[in-house]
């Protein structure tokens, strides 16, 4: 078993973990797919075991983060001096958030299905609601319908199809009030 720590500035509290050595690097790269398995705080370290799994579940340690989407916020420890340690369980498609020097700027991050860390597209944020667009968006106008002249010619050009008629049209049909 091989164990990191992260000591607040005075070294009196922090956030250690242990697994096994083959998670080594993955834990350095701060993804790790494992469960976490709380252990307890002892003399203010707040203790967790990461256990290797082949499913989708992941460990994510980053510094100061917040989870949106696909994840939870296990631990969240203070280190003083501006610094902060945090511990996320997530799945593919996790949506977190991470934060700059005293959150003065914040960058979204995604777990691929793949099991990597990337920048998620300004259009998924959007379309989460994570962000609010920097303008409002446009109203699309409906586009207006056919004139008469040009739909009889596109029929029978073949070009146009009728479209499917509405549950009303086709009740009123089927009675006979309409042919």
């Amino acid at each position: 078993m091989d164990t990191r720590t992260w000591w607040s500035t005075n070294g009196r509290w922090g956030a250690q973990l242990l697994f096994p050595v083959e998670l080594a690097h993955q834990v350095d790269r701060g993804l790790v797919r494992a469960m976490i398995n709380p252990l307890g705080v002892s003399s203010g370290m707040h203790c967790f075991e990461l256990v290797p799994v082949t499913d989708d579940s992941f460990a994510v340690i980053r510094d100061d983060a917040t989870a949106h989407a696909g994840c939870t916020r296990v631990s969240y420890v203070g280190l003083q001096s501006h610094r902060y340690w945090t511990l996320l369980a997530a799945r593919s498609g996790a949506i977190w958030e991470e934060f700059g020097y005293r959150r003065r700027f914040s960058k979204f991050r995604i777990l691929s299905a793949e099991g990597e860390v990337c920048k998620p597209p300004p259009a998924v944020l959007l379309a989460t609601g994570l962000v609010k667009p920097d303008e409002e968006p446009p109203d699309v106008p409906v586009a207006p319908p056919l004139d008469v002249r040009t739909a009889s010619v596109l029929r029978e050009a073949g070009l146009l199809h009728d479209p499917l008629p509405s549950p009303l049209a086709f009740a009123l049909k089927k009675s006979g009030i309409v042919s």
